[in-house]
């Protein structure tokens, strides 16, 4: 009796794979092209460049993690500092109280904690900087126990349960962690969306404006380049004159930024697109070769209708 199927030989196999490679084949270059045409169709919508980063040197910004552990671990536990943590930790309950406390106990708060950290009294503001200096290293840490619960948890559910972890973070940083939150700066995941060295500086620029000192006396290079990074990215697009102070000082510290195309963005952003579309036009006798400018340039005329890509929170 004769077996109906047919037998398969190495050479039908060999005759059966040749036929179907052309197929994968056709599937694979219609898959390429659909996407080829999806991000020239994407391109073609909204030409707008991406903000430009200054070069952060991981050796410095590790450096300058070290230094700063290094400074809290001098800091020294006396009357001044005492008194002034507890200044600090008193205003901190004031902003995160629930009903929050009127603006006149927060501002009676502020001025408590100036008074305490005798700044900007020269003959201080060493030990004041020291002092905040240790207290950042200390929110970092409560702040990564909290991140560590929300990989498994969720952030939301965390800061619901107001469990020891955020009450711990909240006396640290007050209102400062739901500046964090409206940024975007920390996801649901427990994850951050800036550079792991961001919380510290940005907390150490806060711990200055609270003491009423320069925003960044004190600060490395490094530190400030990072900072005036995030000022640059996580800004209003409406703040723009902030935005364009931080793209000047990004400039002096990195002279390969390209500030143009920063300025160009910043301006486009805040809705002030004939001044956008003047230095994207000059870059554009500049950067012949650059087709990217070019198609900025052109969009910039056609379509006066601005692109925001930074978080609509604002940095002060």
């Amino acid at each position: 009796m004769n077996d109906a199927s047919e037998k398969t030989t190495p050479q039908t196999a060999s005759q059966t794979s040749a036929r179907k490679w052309p197929l994968a084949l056709a599937v694979l270059l219609a898959m390429g092209l659909a996407l080829l045409i999806f991000f020239l169709a994407r391109n073609a919508q909204d030409p707008t460049p991406a903000m430009p980063e200054p070069t952060i040197d991981i050796a410095q910004r590790d450096a300058a993690l070290k230094r700063l552990q290094q400074r809290a671990g001098q800091h020294q536990d006396d009357d001044y500092s005492r008194a002034l943590t507890e200044a600090y930790f008193a205003l901190n309950a004031a902003e995160t109280q629930q009903p929050a406390a009127p603006p006149e106990r927060i501002a009676e708060l502020m001025n408590a904690f100036q008074e305490r950290g005798l700044v900007p009294s020269t003959g201080q503001t060493d030990r004041f900087f020291r002092v905040g200096d240790s207290l950042a290293v200390a929110f970092e840490q409560a702040l990564h126990r909290v991140l560590a619960l929300a990989k498994t948890q969720g952030l939301s559910a965390v800061i619901q349960a107001n469990g020891p972890e955020i009450q711990g973070l909240y006396k640290l940083s007050g209102s400062f962690f739901a500046h964090f939150l409206r940024r975007g700066i920390v996801a649901e995941d427990g994850t951050l969306s800036v550079d792991g060295a961001v919380p510290q500086i940005l907390f150490r620029r806060r711990w200055r404006v609270l003491g009423g000192t320069a925003h960044r006396q004190d600060f490395l290079e490094i530190e400030s380049l990072i900072d005036l990074n995030f000022v640059l990215h996580h800004t209003a697009p409406t703040q723009s004159a902030l935005r364009l102070a931080a793209i000047r000082r990004i400039q002096g510290i990195d002279t390969n930024f390209d500030a143009e195309l920063a300025r160009a963005l910043v301006l486009h952003e805040a809705g002030r697109i004939e001044e956008a579309h003047a230095i994207a036009a000059a870059l554009q006798q500049a950067r012949p070769q650059d087709r990217s400018i070019a198609r900025y340039a052109a969009h910039l005329k056609k379509h006066p209708a601005p692109s925001p890509s930074v978080a609509p929170a604002g940095q002060k």
